[in-house]
């Protein structure tokens, strides 16, 4: 086969579970569900940090973002490096023949993606997107392949609920947020689907019930309450919200993720439209999760596994193993390894992620035994039967968690004699 064109799709802000292929009921994704269907779906993949910049740096760049000094959206002391940017994937593509593409957010904080190569040919990550997504698509050449990286901006529309809710309690920050009329239109125009169908038909047969690990976790760490606190619509929404405000939250999370999902199908129809679709690979992941009333929370930062798991997915025409993969993967390490391996280049040896390539082909690699995932607040160390956290100050600042027996993480092991053992081993990997 010759060398295939790929396909890089992001979301903003999706969490693991946010797909109707993932058992969640409440949520329709049939284009994404198509992708997972003839694809293999990594149900223990986890990002790099869970917020935006530090994680779509390490998407693009295979780095973990602590290596520039990017922990945070708001780090100004970052430190990108001429390897960086003379050695990104896009590029070592256009190095082989490759066309290379981007299109939507770009949500990047001390670079752009056209300083790693990319030709730009959207900035907007809604309609705009799609259209001149499925433009190049259709203008596409076969004798150049493309690696065309397709970023949406939903359904990061859930970060503005908490805020149009609480707009007025919000104090000069206020100002940063009153620019954003599209996504309270949005917001207010899903919420008038109750009175559509009225109050106790909506709560008992349409809107999501709360989560399992709905209530604070038991010994939560101080910090967190910090971090609710400097930010006042996520305090608010956390002290103030009804049940049924929670329970409105997981709709609105819902049918902003359904909106992205129309519009990675619009993307889909044009490849097959351009008879392509059986020489083009297909990634598809975010960039971090969403805590959607989980503990009482909404938005990211914390390291819960509802902001660290986000969806990834590898559609391969031709691949020999379909279904799902219990191996611990990492958005932000593996991709750029995996791109290369499809598009037949060497990986950088100071990359620490691996192709996932392999697995599609039905062979057997190396199972990672543990991922590290940073943030503003912490650091986190995760295997597949425990996490480790260490957050920065405060009180209950480590963590530990037993995710067979309590993956809800609601109590923390950490004093736990029986874990003592464990908890020394953790350590050490963090």
């Amino acid at each position: 086969m010759d060398r295939p064109n790929i396909i890089l799709i992001i979301t903003d802000q999706q969490r693991q579970d946010m797909m109707s292929c993932a058992g969640n009921k409440y949520v329709n994704t049939p284009n994404i569900d198509h992708i997972a269907k003839n694809g293999l779906r990594f149900q223990n993949a986890y990002c790099s940090n869970p917020v935006c910049s530090p994680s779509r740096f390490s998407i693009l760049t295979g780095k973990m973002p602590s290596e520039v000094n990017l922990k945070s959206d708001y780090d100004k002391n970052i430190r990108i490096t001429a390897d960086i940017l003379d050695n990104g994937i896009a590029k070592r593509l256009k190095e082989i023949g490759y066309e290379v593409v981007y299109a939507g957010k770009e949500g990047l904080r001390g670079i752009k993606v056209s300083d790693l190569g990319f030709d730009v040919i959207s900035t907007e990550g809604r309609d705009q997107t799609v259209d001149v997504c499925c433009e190049y698509i259709h203008n596409s050449q076969e004798e150049h392949p493309f690696f065309m990286v397709t970023s949406f901006l939903n359904p990061h529309d859930i970060c503005y609920m908490a805020i149009y809710d609480f707009i007025d309690e919000m104090g000069e920050e206020k100002k940063a947020f009153l620019p954003r009329g599209k996504e309270f239109d949005r917001i207010e125009q899903i919420k008038l689907h109750k009175d559509q169908v009225g109050e106790e038909i909506f709560y008992a047969d349409i809107c999501p019930h709360l989560p399992d690990n709905y209530l604070p976790q038991q010994d939560e760490p101080e910090i967190i309450e910090e971090l609710l606190k400097s930010r006042n619509f996520r305090y608010m929404a956390r002290t103030t919200y009804t049940d049924n405000e929670w329970r409105m939250h997981r709709y609105i999370y819902a049918k902003v993720t359904e909106s992205v999902d129309s519009q990675i199908g619009i993307v889909m129809k044009a490849l097959k439209e351009k008879g392509i679709e059986d020489n083009t690979i297909i990634l598809f992941t975010s960039d971090h999760g969403d805590m959607d009333a989980s503990h009482k929370m909404e938005h990211k930062s914390v390291l819960y596994e509802e902001v660290m798991k986000i969806p990834f997915i590898i559609s391969d025409p031709n691949a020999k193993r379909v279904g799902v993969c219990s191996d611990l993967v990492s958005n932000g390490l593996d991709i750029y390894p995996t791109i290369c391996d499809y598009a037949g280049l060497d990986v950088p040896l100071n990359l620490k992620g691996k192709s996932l390539k392999p697995l599609l082909n039905g062979e057997c690699i190396e199972k990672r035994k543990f991922l590290k995932v940073e943030s503003e607040i912490g650091d986190a160390v995760v295997t597949t039967d425990h996490k480790y956290v260490m957050y920065h100050h405060g009180a209950n600042k480590e963590q530990l968690y037993d995710l067979n027996k309590e993956p809800l993480e609601m109590c923390n092991n950490a004093n736990d004699l029986n874990y003592q053992s464990i908890l020394e081993e953790m350590r050490k990997l963090l």
